[in-house]
């Protein structure tokens, strides 16, 4: 098209998640169970720790082993709970 008005929507990957976001602050129910998003960071961390060690496997189990031996570096109580700050 040589001449007119296009709407383009660069945006729209971010309506569902918005959504999401929505619907949670309405509800206060989670979208995902909590320990998704545990795996989720913890196979982040595992990439980041393979990559420190030169490329030798880590397994999200020892990541997430770890992080339960020392949860007050991550901000936690000790009973585990992430702290409101």
């Amino acid at each position: 098209m040589t001449t007119g008005i296009v709407y383009h929507n660069r945006y729209y990957d971010y309506v569902p998640l918005c959504a999401e976001i929505a619907e949670f602050f309405k509800t206060r129910r989670l979208p995902i169970e909590p320990e998704e998003t545990l795996e989720l960071f913890a196979f982040m961390e595992a990439a980041e720790e393979s990559k420190r060690r030169g490329g030798v496997p880590v397994s999200i189990a020892e990541v997430i082993m770890k992080a339960r031996q020392s949860p007050t570096s991550l901000g936690a109580t000790p009973s585990g709970l992430i702290e409101d700050r």
